[in-house]
């Protein structure tokens, strides 16, 4: 097992491909003129998620794109099939987006997984990259992390109810 460097160089490195990555994600837009937007399920979303399952397959993770539209790789820990870490952020953007926002989480995501496999460091557990195909909501019910959260939260029993009959998610 080799040891994490953790040099000024190594971590100049690591940076600089996390911050071209953001800036060849930023490219993938249906604005001109540098202005960012990307739309759940709109061909940029899709070109978005192929480039990122690229970059998630040369750090060495197994990639797959859920029902949902969310890009995920996974770094099996020492034992497989072990629980996952899950790290990542959201894909799409609102109109005139801000460069780094939500895309860098993920880009963090999976070179802190590049760096793992490039260590040769198995983790007790899986890490799983995950990068959100609809944190914006787009539409009624919306498929990102947050409206599933609410849908959730209501689906909780409330104090008096029966709860054997509460539903479950």
């Amino acid at each position: 097992m080799k040891p994490l460097r953790r040099t000024d160089r190594a971590r100049g490195a690591a940076a600089r491909i996390v911050l071209e990555r953001c800036d060849e994600l930023a490219t993938i837009s249906a604005l001109p003129d540098g202005f960012i937007e990307r739309t759940y399920l709109t061909v940029e979303h899709k070109a978005a998620n192929a480039t990122v399952a690229e970059w998630m397959a040369e750090a060495g993770l197994a990639t797959w794109q859920d029902a949902a539209g969310n890009v995920c790789g996974r770094l099996e820990g020492s034992r497989s099939g072990s629980p996952a870490l899950l790290l990542g952020s959201h894909l799409d953007t609102v109109p005139r987006a801000g460069r780094y926002d939500g895309v860098l989480g993920v880009m963090i995501a999976i070179e802190v997984a590049a760096r793992l496999r490039h260590a040769e460091r198995a983790l007790p557990f899986a890490l799983e990259v995950i990068g959100f195909g609809d944190e914006e909501v787009v539409g009624p019910y919306g498929c990102g992390r947050r409206e599933p959260a609410r849908r959730v939260r209501r689906l909780r029993p409330r104090p008096g109810r029966d709860r054997t009959r509460g539903a479950t998610a």
